[in-house]
């Protein structure tokens, strides 16, 4: 009777080996968050075109409140790949002299890579990067409708905590942002003209959000 049981036992493990995965090949896992980060920023500009030369470095720093949803694929247990689209809105103070709050929000589009170091049936620890491309807008509010637009590239490391009930579940991240615009241009031509800026930030970041995972593991797959 005792055998009987090993071997109940060692079929059921078998039998059930992929279905105790929270990631594996072939699975699809949507999710969407909130959160927000905080950098510390270089703001870099020089004359151009003019006899004086000019190259000026301000640091400082940003914060902002973010959203994002993306969808991975399962390559195996272990690695998965997918996209993300991100959107950043940053907090800015009143102008002391002009007595307006500029405005200021930027968007990413991201490929994902991430390595699942724990993935068994309630618990996923992943370790992975995001990177592509960042588009930033700031809007003065004076009475000249100065804005500023900067073309760029984001990139992210993170580590994410998912908790799974059956196919539903919610996560909890931290990462660290890398952002750069080393082309930006406004609607004064004036700038346009004479200014050469790029813009740059890195720092910490922490979101929350919930996930889906669609497709059972195939039995013929199971890795």
């Amino acid at each position: 009777m005792k055998k009987q049981i090993i071997a109940l036992m060692a079929v059921l493990c078998v039998v059930t080996k992929g279905q105790s995965q929270s990631m594996y090949l072939g699975a699809l896992v949507i999710d969407a968050n909130a959160g927000i980060e905080g950098m510390s920023t270089e703001y870099n500009y020089r004359y151009k075109n003019l006899s004086i030369e000019k190259d000026t470095t301000i640091k400082d720093g940003a914060a902002n409140s973010n959203f994002s949803f993306g969808a991975e694929v399962g390559l195996a247990k272990w690695i998965s790949v997918g996209g993300r689209a991100k959107f950043n809105t940053y907090f800015t103070s009143e102008d002391k002299v002009t007595k307006t709050r500029p405005d200021a929000h930027s968007f990413e589009v991201l490929g994902t890579l991430n390595l699942h170091i724990t993935h068994n049936k309630h618990f996923n620890l992943l370790f992975g990067g995001n990177m592509g491309y960042s588009g930033l807008t700031y809007n003065s509010n004076d009475v000249n409708k100065t804005s500023v637009e900067g073309k760029g590239t984001y990139a992210d490391l993170h580590l994410t905590a998912r908790v799974y009930i059956r196919r539903f579940g919610f996560h909890v991240s931290a990462y660290t942002p890398f952002v750069s615009y080393n082309n930006m241009t406004s609607n004064n031509d004036v700038f346009n003209s004479y200014i050469v800026a790029k813009w740059k930030g890195q720092g910490f970041g922490m979101n929350i959000g919930v996930q889906y995972r669609f497709f059972s593991v195939r039995k013929d797959l199971i890795n």
